[in-house]
């Protein structure tokens, strides 16, 4: 057993178990569904639970697929940073799947969401597995905040094997529990914040850096003027994901 699962072990022993708020899923599926507009709603399962994903099919290219995350206690298609990535790389030209990761009720600490690591690993399965039937061949994960967590705690191996299809991640103003998983990361990383961010975002950004010092292809980049959401930057945000993903878009 290899030492980052140990630590996952220990950490998920000393926190209460908590399960994805379902209820409060539901809540958020009606409230998508009856607003889409952009993107097909469908329904992926994890677990024997149905979750909600929100496609966009490329009509020009399936050789690259996006799967988007979504930060704590929101959903797959949260205004900020979520729904104008995931429609902005749509009309790139890339497949995008947005997907439904686990939540808590609002008061819910972040600390909390240690024990959805597994559920969150599982939902991200399914997705890559829905990518891979629809003939993706590659596939770059794109979270945001506390999905950063989630994505490079699965990334980390930390919940098992990766999928080969998995060939890049972008995470979007990181969490500070980050490097915990990033020093286990080989596979490209582009580590996205802004200059007016969070302070743990702010403040994990050299640790992050000194975690993946191992990885020559993670690059880290700061945009200028923008907060933990990107308002108003939301097409800066785009272009940097899509200079990432040109590296694999061939």
């Amino acid at each position: 057993m290899n030492e980052l699962v140990i630590i996952f072990i220990v950490t998920m022993m000393c926190v209460p178990a908590f399960a994805s708020d379902l209820a409060k899923e539901k809540r958020w599926e009606a409230q998508v569904v009856d607003a889409l507009i952009d993107g097909d709603e469908l329904y992926l399962e994890s677990e024997g639970i149905a979750f909600l994903a929100i496609e966009m099919p490329s009509e020009s290219d399936k050789s690259v697929g996006v799967i988007v995350v979504h930060g704590m206690g929101v959903h797959p298609n949260w205004e900020q940073v979520v729904q104008p990535v995931r429609i902005g790389l749509a009309e790139s030209g890339l497949f995008t799947l947005s997907i439904q990761m686990p939540v808590l009720a609002n008061d819910a600490a972040g600390k909390d969401y240690e024990s959805l690591m597994p559920q969150a690993a599982s939902r991200l399965d399914s997705a890559i597995g829905y990518l891979k039937e629809q003939g993706i061949s590659k596939i770059v994960i794109v979270a945001h905040s506390l999905g950063t967590e989630m994505v490079s705690h699965y990334l980390s191996g930390a919940a098992g094997q990766i999928d080969d299809a998995v060939v890049g991640f972008v995470g979007v103003s990181m969490s500070a529990s980050s490097p915990n998983y990033l020093r286990r990361i080989s596979l490209p990383v582009l580590d996205l914040f802004g200059s007016d961010d969070y302070p743990g975002a702010l403040a994990s950004v050299p640790n992050r850096k000194a975690a993946a010092s191992h990885n020559e292809k993670y690059a880290q980049v700061a945009v200028m003027g923008a907060n933990h959401f990107f308002d108003g930057n939301e097409a800066v945000l785009i272009d940097e994901i899509k200079q990432f993903i040109t590296l694999f878009w061939k």
